[in-house]
């Protein structure tokens, strides 16, 4: 089961929910530390496609096309 996280546009009253799953939720975390997939699977224990496989299931659950997009939307989510 995924979390729902909501996040305001800032000029509209509507938002859009980011689904993400706890692993999905720490790739993105790596990823906006600077890490590259190679580093993250290392860190993760996993294989840097499997971690490219997170990120693909990442943009098809929350309709973005590009890993910045992902990353932005995240990171308004958590600033810190």
């Amino acid at each position: 089961m995924g979390h729902d996280i909501l996040m305001g546009t800032g000029d509209s009253k509507t938002s859009v929910g980011l689904q993400v799953t706890p692993r999905q939720a720490e790739i993105l975390t790596l990823i906006a530390t600077g890490l590259s997939d190679k580093q993250i699977a290392s860190r993760l224990g996993v294989s840097p496609r499997t971690v490219q496989s997170h990120v693909d299931r990442l943009y098809l659950q929350n309709g973005l096309h590009k890993r910045t997009a992902l990353i932005a939307a995240w990171l308004r989510q958590h600033p810190g």
